[in-house]
């Protein structure tokens, strides 16, 4: 975890301290969407998908959504532990949680009651001709260890030191907790940042995305506590975590592309038009896709106006690192500008 911070500063080491009363909480609760597919289950089958290994023994519970499409809409679906799925199998009563015959749109909730594996089970065999196409959503509750939740908490408090050796603001915490989402939340009030267990482990395939993702909500929570305005911008945010990245050459622009492919990944015009009308602020996942690669075919200019934003607010040690070591695009001039002026004042 760790790692993944230290990669997407521009500083090469950073192991100054810094006096913090920013805390970091992590839920020892904690939810993340195990599993999501679609599958066509045809008239007479049954089938079956391994969802928890034997001695998993951090899930505690199971939350099953069950989606059916076709013109008789319905499914038998269950949680079955190994034991009682070869019951089921073979036609005999099992112990098993879920429905029988579910219609539309359904869910139900299974505890895990075993150290074994643990399946879930679509079962179309009543059905002699129509086949069933199934979504399916599988989001699990979570207990963490205290040693998991050590490391994390100790792991984002060290991004927060590297944070604010990099940029002048006053102290906001961190939360991670479960949202049943993949998302992060910066709070107006206070500019405390609140990070979904969902987004942690959805995105333990795209680091990148979930680093510019961070830097978005980083850049609601700054531009908040430096009272500028446009702070609950989201293209603003977007413009924010962007500038921030260019400025590294150590993977910066790599996580940007990152970020262009979990949007892609995750388009649902549906689903957006949903959120809109729900009062959703984030431009339509396309508009955002075409305006990241817009700033990344205009950097030069996107980077100027940006250093204009970011510099004033950057501590003097940033601020000698882009003057000694500057990335493609620093404004040279504006941080030494900057820091004379501090130190006449004395600052």
């Amino acid at each position: 975890m760790y790692v993944m911070f230290r990669t997407l500063l521009f500083i090469g080491c950073l192991f100054f301290a810094h006096e913090s009363e920013a805390e970091v909480f992590v839920s020892s609760q904690q939810g993340i969407f195990l599993k999501n597919f679609e599958i066509e289950i045809q008239p007479r089958e049954l089938r079956y998908f391994r969802i928890l290994p034997e001695n998993e023994n951090f899930v505690a519970g199971l939350e099953t959504r069950i989606n059916v499409g076709s013109p008789f809409p319905n499914i038998s679906a269950f949680i079955c532990d190994e034991h009682n799925l070869n019951l089921y199998k073979n036609g005999n009563e099992a112990n098993c949680f879920g429905m029988s015959k579910g219609n539309n749109q359904f869910s139900f909730k299974a505890n895990r009651y075993s150290p074994s594996e643990h399946y879930l089970v679509l079962d179309n065999r009543y059905a002699l001709f129509i086949k069933k196409h199934v979504n399916v959503s599988i989001y699990a509750h979570i207990n963490l260890p205290s040693e998991m939740v050590h490391t994390l908490k100790s792991s984002f408090e060290e991004m927060l030191t590297l944070i604010h050796y990099l940029f002048i603001a006053p102290d906001f915490d961190l939360n991670l907790a479960s949202c049943e989402q993949e998302n992060a939340f910066s709070a107006t009030k206070d500019g405390d940042i609140t990070i979904c267990s969902e987004l942690i482990y959805g995105s333990l395939e795209n680091k990148g995305a979930f680093v510019s993702i961070l830097f978005h909500e980083l850049g609601h929570t700054f531009m908040n506590l430096w009272g500028l305005p446009h702070y609950s911008n989201e293209k603003t945010a977007d413009e924010f975590a962007i500038a921030v990245l260019l400025m590294s050459e150590n993977d910066g622009e790599k996580y940007i592309y990152d970020w262009i492919k979990w949007f892609e990944n995750r388009q649902s015009a549906e689903g957006e038009l949903i959120a809109a009308y729900n009062g959703g602020q984030h431009p339509l996942t396309v508009q955002r896709i075409n305006n990241i690669k817009n700033i990344l075919a205009n950097r030069s200019d996107f980077l100027k106006r940006w250093s204009k934003v970011l510099y004033p607010h950057m501590t003097n040690e940033a601020l000698n690192m882009v003057i000694n070591e500057p990335y493609q695009g620093a404004n040279v001039s504006l941080a030494q500008e900057i820091l004379n002026n501090r130190k006449i004042a004395g600052n």
